[in-house]
């Protein structure tokens, strides 16, 4: 009865049950990684200031998890839920801030579930984007803290932010530039800039970043090549449509992002919403004006750097923002029932059904249509084809190849083909053995072939083909491995 008569602890319980639930249907599905999941579990062999094209906050969560949970799946689902799960309580804490309205609270934060990008495609491969989501809303907490009552603790909180998601994603630094730039166009909120408290926040946030930016000012290629690839994989970044071509790109990213929620919206308050849209107030305005930066300087990069291609989920720090926005122009409208009464709510709450049945099927289903899922790839039926050898040291051609073996036999030092930069040593005296995906004809893939050594003619190269998870009949992967001898 006491959860019943405070909703905000109901929700929190609700978003509690809901992140649990993810966990306990990951370690349901086959013990395969995702992408991401590989490439973490891959580089838990290190603790470095860097590891390429992504900073590196959520590599040091994840072996700081690993140390208490082993390389496990476990180990890589709860770190994410719990991210997950402070993302909508940092939230909540931006909301208590942002509006008056205990039931409009409640519906910013579930507004959070109709974004896909927070609620689908973050549970189904994604990692320091998960920590970036964390990231953007613990300065939202921050910066609507700083709007509505300025202390030492906002702005230090602001710094805090700052620097933990700046270490999660390095697109994130135009949020906190763009909040600066929006506050200093409203004329009462000026004086929270020129605050001589703001010292604290950026004397916090450099303490965090600066021993990263060492190493980031020393290996920028790696960090930039990369993402600058994704974002121009559409074709030739410098012709001269590239240009209208990305912010083609960025619209339609933009649309993607955010239909769901305005739809949502729309169709809550109907012949309000020109009265909802006039409605202002500071933080309204700074908001809406952040936005508007946030998408301007996106226009600018895209001219800049020539990319065709931007994806929904780099959109995330910049329109995390929007359930709240909303949430903020209903209530100083007054017209706050629209947005809270219980049919609407209930929308959210089935995505809390829909994700996690989404992500169970998509893998336990694959095997009727025979569109498999890297969750559906026998990784550990390789890994205990190998065992009997007892390795030294595992040179897999790929990643994901590379992570999925480390989980399954995490006493292997494992290196990949794909980042040569990061070395291990063998252990043990066994041989090296070296692995790759069959294929038709199970040939050496080229960038393997350099790790080999020259001129085996004993060489034997195994093939073993294995079905896969729920798989359709004889539906089955090819690996192959060459050992070498000690």
């Amino acid at each position: 009865m006491a959860v019943a008569r405070h909703p905000s602890r109901l929700l929190v319980a609700a978003l509690g049950i809901y992140f649990i639930v993810n966990i306990a249907v990951r370690l349901a599905l086959p013990a395969t990684l995702e992408l991401d999941e590989a490439e973490q579990v891959f580089h838990s062999q290190w603790l470095l200031l860097g590891y390429g094209p992504q900073p590196p906050l959520y590599n040091w969560l994840q072996i700081a998890v690993f140390s208490l949970t082993g390389r496990s799946i476990f180990g890589l689902s709860l770190l994410k839920n719990l991210l997950l799960f402070s993302c909508y309580l940092f939230y909540w804490l931006a909301a208590r801030k942002a509006l008056k309205d205990d039931g409009l609270r409640i519906a910013a934060v579930l507004g959070l579930l109709t974004l896909p990008q927070v609620s689908y495609m973050a549970q189904q491969d994604l990692t320091h984007t998960v920590g970036l989501l964390s990231a953007t809303s613990l300065f939202l907490a921050a910066f609507y803290s700083l709007l509505d009552k300025p202390s030492p603790g906002a702005y230090a909180l602001a710094g805090l932010a700052v620097g933990l998601g700046f270490l999660s994603k390095y697109n994130f630094v135009l949020l906190p530039i763009a909040a600066l730039a929006s506050a200093l166009t409203v004329r009462e909120l000026r004086a929270r800039v020129f605050d001589p408290r703001i010292l604290l926040a950026f004397a916090i946030a450099l303490v965090i970043v600066l021993p990263h930016v060492g190493w980031l000012i020393q290996n920028l290629d790696m960090a930039t090549a990369r993402t600058l690839e994704k974002m121009n994989e559409d074709g030739d970044p410098w012709s001269w449509f590239s240009p209208i071509k990305g912010i083609a790109s960025l619209a339609v990213a933009i649309i993607a992002f955010s239909a769901l929620t305005v739809v949502i919206f729309l169709a809550a308050v109907r012949l309000r919403a020109g009265d909802i849209m006039r409605a202002k107030t500071p933080p309204i305005v700074v908001t809406e004006r952040m936005i508007m930066i946030l998408i301007a300087a996106l226009a600018v990069v895209i001219v800049i750097t020539g990319a065709t291609h931007i994806r929904e989920r780099w959109l995330d720090p910049f329109l995390l923002v929007l359930p709240l926005y909303l949430a903020m122009k209903v209530e100083a409208a007054g017209t706050g029932s629209l947005l809270t009464r219980k049919g609407l709510l209930a929308i959210p709450l089935l995505v809390m059904i829909a994700v996690p049945v989404s992500i169970y099927a998509r893998v336990a289903t694959a095997g009727l249509s025979g569109d498999y899922t890297k969750l559906n790839v026998p990784f550990d039926r390789l890994a205990r084809d190998i065992a009997p050898l007892k390795p030294s040291l595992i040179v897999a051609d790929d990643r994901h190849l590379a992570g999925n073996l480390l989980l399954h036999m995490p006493d292997v030092p494992v290196m990949t083909a794909q980042y040569p930069e990061f070395v291990t040593a063998a252990k043990g005296d066994g041989p090296k053995v070296y692995v790759w995906r069959g294929g038709k004809d199970w040939s050496i893939p080229e960038r393997l072939q350099p790790f080999l050594p020259a001129n085996d003619p004993d060489r034997v190269i195994r093939a073993p083909q294995f079905p896969y998870h729920f798989a359709r009949g004889r539906d089955s992967y090819r690996f192959a491995y060459t050992a070498e001898n000690p």
